[in-house]
């Protein structure tokens, strides 16, 4: 299936261009008609091999024909092979941060994993990746919204009017924290409610775990200042954020599990990427577009959040 990544790689340009000029639904028609093909691919293919490779030829099928549309489909200039030793150097330069951050924040992501995997048991770890399954759904949202529209924004604005990057820059950030926090504050009253709702009684423990790995959500806030880092070319910062943070996710874990056992570690997680933001700050101060009021108020919308989760808990228990 990693193939698919391969294939990928084949893409056309105008899909970068496209997210670019905000021009959405051509991107749209290709992923869901690509989704569409391979769930029917998928399907075929298990009707005549019954075979676990029903999955992989549904997805090569979907990778290909989302990739051919890009090519066949999308508005823009086509594109063709051709060697340019300037734009060499320059994806080079600009792309050597990319691969060490990348690099480091795989590792970054899978940390949790990694550590609880040897800290549970197989039915507790089992409960954490539901919990991990909901944060992670509501995450996903998120950075969609960071890839296809904020960083187009910044980019927009770096380019054409950097004067108004800053002013933007807090335009484009109050929609979602004001969600994150909220959701946040609410996910971390009512999960063990919401779980409930979705899981029979053998997974209630995980409700708990959910209500800690809520808080994590506020620290998504900054990765629109990674976006912003991105567009102006300064992929360094973002390497040197997910530096620090695959330090502190396996020291705030194991020393949140030495102190407070699981709990503590489950804690040491969702809290881990403080040292994170004060990175970001120190990143955003440099580019004059830090708003430290701006940081003080938002706090105030996390407890609100809360209030209302734990509406949702009482009106869910009666």
């Amino acid at each position: 299936i990693t193939f698919t990544s391969v294939i990928s790689g084949l893409r056309s340009t105008k899909d970068s261009t496209a997210t670019r000029n905000f021009d959405q639904k051509r991107l749209l028609i290709i992923e869901i008609s690509s989704q569409i093909l391979a769930l029917i691919a998928t399907l075929a293919a298990a009707a005549a091999l019954h075979s676990v490779w029903a999955l992989v030829i549904g997805t090569w099928v979907g990778a290909i024909f989302g990739t051919v549309l890009s090519h066949a489909f999308m508005r823009g200039h086509s594109n063709r092979l051709r060697w340019d030793r300037d734009a060499i150097r320059e994806i080079v330069s600009y792309g050597k941060w990319i691969f060490a951050s990348s690099a480091v924040g795989v590792f970054a992501l899978s940390a949790d994993r990694l550590v609880l995997g040897v800290l549970l048991d197989s039915t507790t770890l089992g409960q954490y990746f539901i919990a991990a399954l909901l944060v992670g759904a509501v995450q996903g949202v998120f950075n969609k919204v960071y890839a296809s529209v904020a960083m187009p924004i910044l980019s927009e604005v770096a380019r054409l009017t950097p004067s108004r990057l800053g002013a933007v820059f807090q335009q484009v950030r109050l929609p979602s924290d004001l969600a994150l926090f909220f959701t946040a504050g609410l996910l971390s009253a009512s999960g063990s409610a919401i779980v409930r709702i979705l899981y029979d009684d053998r997974y209630n423990n995980a409700g708990a775990i959910l209500e800690i790995l809520a808080v994590s959500l506020i620290w998504l806030r900054f990765d629109v200042s990674q976006q912003l880092y991105l567009s102006l070319g300064i992929s360094k910062n973002v390497a040197l954020i997910n530096f620090v943070r695959f330090i502190s996710v396996f020291s705030s874990m194991l020393i949140g599990y030495t102190f407070f056992n699981i709990e503590g570690a489950l804690w040491g997680f969702a809290l881990h990427q403080f040292s994170t933001a004060v990175l970001v700050y120190r990143f955003n101060a440099k580019l004059g577009i830090s708003n430290l009021s701006s940081e003080f108020w938002i706090l105030t919308v996390f407890p609100v959040g809360y209030i209302f989760g734990e509406m949702i808990s009482r009106l869910l228990a009666r």
